[in-house]
């Protein structure tokens, strides 16, 4: 068995440095292929997170708890399954002339509202709003011009903002006045966020988490988006078929692609296997060389591939996080490396089974 084993890693060196610009070419081969495997599953990805969003028209988030939340509530929830984002915002009803409106006071970067502008820009001060712009065609404002909004207790005075920026009225933009946190304060002495705002991924069902919510939130009040939500689980599975469907048909073309790669190596070689044969080396010593030589291709192929991703995704315009994309390329590796494996073995047993004639030919 040593003697054999011998041969098999002189027959695997071999097959490595007979030919160095094939060598280079496979290893080339299999950055391309892995780095085609994983960028495109995570454009496809993205493209179907964007699709989802689509379906949250103005209001992106699924579920609300009114209330003040402590810290380690917030955390709770942070952790619970199904959930991609939380953000956390100060809401106050107001009077604007006889009429009653909400406005609102969050974090603005980062945020999952839709925050764009027809004129003008965020708020930056207590003194200023930026209105949405079907209030502003109502009062028949423009920018710099002064609303009056006041708090609804009663014997409150009417406190008076500068308009900064007045919103877009496409569909999915934010359809209430944005305050800073001090602006609100003038209207809400609370001083404190006094909304929590949930956006699920679509992959749980509302009512079982909103019921698991209520155990955390005690008598803060939770509501549910259902209607929005159903369409949004409808979308997710549409689009989570679709990028499921897609990458098997990318990864179908790289084991297509690997096989041929495979198969011309191994063509290279075909008059050693045969003599090698003839001597009475058994097949299933022949397959350990091959099996090694792609394991050695592989080796030296992820790392670089693992260099060149961020590179690539940033080039490509991709938004996932280096890291993230590093961590989906570790994943997908695993699946990759076997589909390897599997063309390997394909190709070589295909060649074992050829008759030792054929393969002592010089072409065929």
């Amino acid at each position: 068995m040593a003697s054999i084993l011998a041969l098999s890693g002189k027959f695997l060196i071999w097959n490595l440095t007979r030919n160095w610009g094939r060598t280079v070419i496979m290893v080339v081969t299999v950055c391309c292929a892995l780095s085609s495997y994983v960028l495109l599953g995570t454009a496809l990805q993205e493209m179907a997170e964007a699709v989802v969003q689509s379906g949250r028209q103005g209001w992106p988030f699924d579920v609300t708890v009114e209330g003040y939340l402590s810290d380690t509530e917030i955390s709770q929830i942070q952790t619970m399954d199904g959930v991609s984002r939380v953000e956390l915002a100060h809401s106050a009803m107001v009077f604007v002339g006889p009429a009653s409106q909400e406005v609102i006071s969050m974090e603005t970067t980062g945020t999952a509202f839709i925050l764009e502008f027809s004129e003008g820009r965020l708020p930056q001060n207590a003194l200023e709003v930026a209105i949405p712009e079907a209030l502003a065609d109502a009062l028949g404002l423009d920018i710099g011009d002064r609303i009056r909004m006041t708090a609804r207790i009663e014997g409150s005075d009417p406190q008076e903002y500068e308009v900064s920026g007045i919103l877009s009225g496409k569909a999915g933009v934010l359809t209430l006045p944005v305050l800073t946190s001090e602006g609100i304060a003038r209207v809400d002495s609370s001083g404190q966020p006094n909304r929590t705002l949930i956006q699920l991924d679509g992959t749980v069902d509302l009512d079982r988490f909103g019921r698991s919510l209520s155990r955390i939130v005690g008598d803060a009040q939770v509501r549910l988006a259902t209607d929005a939500y159903a369409s949004v689980e409808e979308m997710r599975s549409m689009s989570d078929s679709l990028v499921i469907a897609l990458r098997l048909l990318i990864l179908l073309i790289t084991a297509a692609s690997l096989v041929v790669l495979f198969y011309m190596s191994q063509r290279g070689g075909a008059y050693e296997t045969g003599v090698l044969r003839a001597v009475g080396v058994r097949r299933e010593w022949l397959l350990l060389p091959a099996i090694g030589a792609a394991l050695v291709i592989f080796a030296i192929g992820l790392p670089l591939t693992a260099l060149l991703l961020p590179v690539l995704a940033s080039g490509l315009g991709l938004h996932t996080d280096p890291v993230v994309l590093r961590s989906v390329m570790t994943r997908d590796m695993v699946i990759y490396v076997v589909v390897g494996l599997l063309s390997t073995l394909v190709v070589n047993v295909h060649f074992l089974h050829i008759p030792v004639p054929r393969l002592l030919k010089d072409s065929w």
